[in-house]
């Protein structure tokens, strides 16, 4: 199999976030692994990375293959995944351990053997925070289309579903940014030394919290303090109990499927908080490498998995940074078990092109100024839009206006809670816009493809989420 082969005949579910090689590769990576645990995996990804930003593409048929696979197994066995859950816990121990040690190790006291070792070791932890929980992209999928079809079936008045498929689609635990943000209100109450060591262990606990896909991001106290200054209080909806959500006399089978969601969604919260701590440790390396071997850790960080298993000399390494500084500009990767097929130059734009025709991607705008997408939670709001694809455009996002974007992640998170809406041209009822959305009460429409394209910064437009609609106005 080959990248041009696969793009011309595949149809991909895409993923984009501010993200490089390194770090969004060694995550998928696990999706190979999941064959010796589990007894079916992922047979491949493809990627596109330019100038720090990048797209895991899901394969359609990949996810579908595995939810016929995994759905079965769902219904005959209650706590299947719960089983699942465990054994991806148990991978993330060694992991752990290693970050334990590297709280306390200076890594510029290590040999360049020392350093390449834990280099690998942290690669390895990479993975194993995605680890069997790679199975939750196709279930989340899949029970998506199921609560879909169950409620259609089953509420005769139409115009209700989407607002009770928002409803019983509810977290029913706070995410790990909501709780950060409840422990960071506290301090507000507090003053001189006792806010001092407060800030302190949110610091400590917290010392992950803005890493992403791109790469190690050092919070300090003086972020904390900054934060402190503006913090408002959290608008987060009630969460209603489970007697209340079922009220209407839902059956039994949506209940299942709701609880089914719901737990998911969790454990994809949980993931998510892993991968971060992960991705500090791994850059943590990066950059005492980039030190030795004098090449900006930016290059680094577009090395692939395999490549970092490979190496074991600062030699090594700086003999790939032409090879690197190529995939800056531009790399198409077909991420396979045994290794990647790779694109860049004008194979980088072949495959591009190829894919954009296939996928229906491109730079063209389509003609339309209404668009729709699927309802992540209800409400109505009219607002500017900022279209956000990096840390810049984040930093735009003012009160009341209208975020835009391919999907969401944590960094996200100071801008959403400044937005009246949120809409996004991927993502499930398990990703990050849909949870935090529900979580405050934010009108979200998700799944709309086209959202970034449509519409440019500063266009006025109102979503009605119950709808799932999103128009321009004058």
């Amino acid at each position: 199999m080959t990248l041009l082969e696969t793009l011309k005949k595949e149809k991909f579910y895409a993923q984009g976030v501010s993200s490089v090689p390194l770090y969004l590769m060694a995550c998928a990576r696990s999706g190979f692994l999941m064959e010796k645990e589990l007894g079916y995996g992922y047979r491949f990804f493809c990627h596109i990375y330019n100038q720090g930003y990048g797209e895991i593409l899901y394969p359609v048929s990949e996810l579908d293959r595995l939810w016929a696979i995994i759905k079965p197994k769902i219904l005959g066995e209650a706590d299947y995944l719960h089983g699942i859950k465990a054994k991806y816990e148990k991978g993330l121990v060694q992991g752990e351990s290693l970050f334990n040690q590297m709280q306390s190790m200076n890594l510029q006291l290590l040999s360049d053997q020392e350093l390449f070792g834990t280099f690998k070791q942290c690669l390895e932890a990479q993975t194993a925070t995605v680890g069997l929980a790679h199975a939750i992209e196709p279930v989340g999928f899949g029970l998506d289309e199921e609560l879909k079809q169950k409620l259609d079936e089953t509420i005769k008045d139409k115009k209700v579903i989407n607002a009770a498929y928002a409803n019983l689609t509810k977290p029913s635990q706070q995410s790990f940014l909501s709780k950060e943000q409840d422990e960071l209100e506290v301090l507000l109450d507090l003053q001189g030394m006792e806010l001092e060591q407060a800030v302190e262990d949110h610091l400590n606990k917290y010392y992950w919290l803005l890493c992403n896909y791109a790469g190690l991001r050092k919070i300090t106290k003086e972020h904390l303090v900054e934060r402190l200054g503006v913090i408002r209080p959290s608008h987060k909806q009630e969460i209603k109990s489970e007697e209340a959500l079922f009220a209407d006399g839902l059956d039994k089978e949506i209940k299942n499927i709701v609880k089914l969601i719901d737990f998911v969604t969790i454990w994809q919260d949980e993931r998510k908080a892993h991968i971060l701590k992960a991705i500090y440790h791994l850059g943590c390396v990066v950059e005492e490498l980039s030190r030795r071997s004098d090449m900006p850790a930016e290059l680094i960080n577009y090395l692939e998995p395999t490549e970092v298993l490979s190496l074991n000399s600062l030699e090594q390494l700086q003999k790939m940074s032409a090879k690197l500084a190529q995939r800056v500009n531009g790399v198409f990767f077909l991420q396979l078990p045994e290794g990647p097929d790779c694109a860049v130059g004008d194979g980088y734009q072949t495959a591009l092109r190829i894919y954009n025709q296939v996928n229906g991607g491109g730079s063209s705008k389509p003609a339309s100024s209404a668009i729709y997408g699927a309802v992540a939670n209800t409400g109505t709001a009219v607002g500017p839009v900022i279209i956000c694809t990096d840390l810049a455009s984040i930093d735009r996002v003012k009160e009341g206006n209208i975020l835009v974007a391919s999907m969401t992640r944590p960094e996200y998170m100071s801008a959403i809670k400044k937005a009246a809406a949120i809409v996004t041209d991927e993502g499930g009822i398990t990703c990050h816009a849909a949870i935090v959305a529900r979580e405050l009460g934010i009108p979200c429409v998700i799944g709309t493809k086209v959202a970034t394209k449509v519409f440019k910064d500063g266009d006025m437009v109102e979503v009605k989420a119950d709808h799932g609609l999103i128009r321009r106005i004058n």
